[in-house]
């Protein structure tokens, strides 16, 4: 089951309660929230798919692109697309584009519904930063050139790079 269908499982579960029950009952409300809280935190687990070991590094947005291009992971580009809308959000809003054109270049690659990615995260993050990534998901115009990165060829595949004068986040990828 994805992650999408646990959180939707667990919004139908406390709707048909709440719906069917015919008073109120702190048991089963404590429960139905229970194992509600379960599904969500199942979801929010299957989504991220991090090891250990990854929590502890420094992660950037080219990180997460080239792992999941290069693992053709579209649980690793949604985990890292929603780490990139969280870390942007409130943000200047260019920056936050800059930061999710690798995340469109990489679904369009792995074959995905560009558009219906950013639309996953967006439900996830929501404000403002989710509204962003709904409008840029739906773009056509999202290049290397464009959007100042690169695409280059490695030893294990494919890498994302900036392309950004003096990015602070250039000079520690390389």
């Amino acid at each position: 089951m994805t992650s999408f269908a646990l959180r939707r499982n667990a919004e139908k579960l406390w709707a048909v309660v709440s719906v069917t029950r015919t008073g109120p009952d702190p048991w089963i409300d404590h429960q139905v929230n229970l194992t509600a809280i379960g599904l969500y935190a199942t979801a929010v687990t299957d989504e991220l798919e991090l090891e250990s070991e990854d929590v502890t590094q420094r992660r950037t947005v080219w990180d997460y692109a080239t792992t999941a291009l290069r693992e053709k992971s579209q649980s690793v580009l949604h985990g890292g697309l929603i780490w990139s809308l969280r870390a942007y959000d409130g943000r200047d809003a260019r920056d936050l584009m800059l930061s999710l054109a690798p995340f469109h270049d990489c679904a369009r690659r792995l074959g995905l519904d560009v558009s219906q990615v950013f639309n996953d995260a967006a439900d996830v993050v929501g404000g403002d930063a989710g509204e962003l990534a709904r409008v840029f998901g739906t773009r056509t115009d999202v290049t290397p050139d464009a959007f100042a990165y690169a695409v280059e060829s490695a030893p294990d595949g494919p890498k994302y790079r900036s392309q950004w004068p003096n990015d602070p986040v250039r000079s520690q990828v390389r």
